[in-house]
């Protein structure tokens, strides 16, 4: 769940980030901003930016630290369940095709596993985004996008 909360922050920001360049856009168009504005602009956009990597490496370490975890807890169910098996039934299986197929597969777990907390953060994270687009070119616009979005998932 912290791993999730991580994932949604990391995302936010970089939403943000985007969003904030509306900002510096807009302190570029005016000639007469004071440059200190420029600079606190800047700043915060560099450390958003920074914290943003920050905690996307963090939740992509911890999800690759999970995944390790349910592949290891497989692997030993799996093997338990070979130490198991008959011996008429272990002579007429070929081991090593039987390992490959069981390292496959797990492996495709794994692999799966890494990004879930990510899968939490993600309707969140669009909601952030919808409400940045309805916020500055009109719900419709919002709407439009999230149809969009949820034909590409679904469709």
């Amino acid at each position: 769940m912290s791993c999730s909360l991580v994932a949604l922050f990391a995302e936010g920001i970089t939403v943000s980030t985007v969003y904030f360049l509306f900002y510096l856009i807009n302190y570029l168009k005016d000639p007469e901003a004071p440059i200190t504005d420029g600079v606190w602009i800047c700043t915060v956009y560099c450390s958003a930016l920074a914290v943003s990597v920050v905690l996307r490496n963090k939740y992509i370490f911890d999800g690759y630290l999970m995944a390790i975890r349910i592949r290891k807890a497989l692997v030993s169910t799996l093997y338990d369940k070979i130490g198991k098996l008959s011996t008429k039934s272990l002579t007429e299986t070929n081991s090593g095709k039987l390992i490959t197929i069981i390292s496959g597969d797990i492996f495709n777990v794994e692999r799966a596993a890494s990004l879930t907390p990510l899968l939490l953060a993600i309707p969140f994270v669009l909601l952030l985004s919808l409400f940045y687009i309805g916020y500055r070119s009109g719900i419709g616009y919002a709407i439009m996008t999230g149809l969009v979005w949820l034909v590409c998932v679904f469709g």
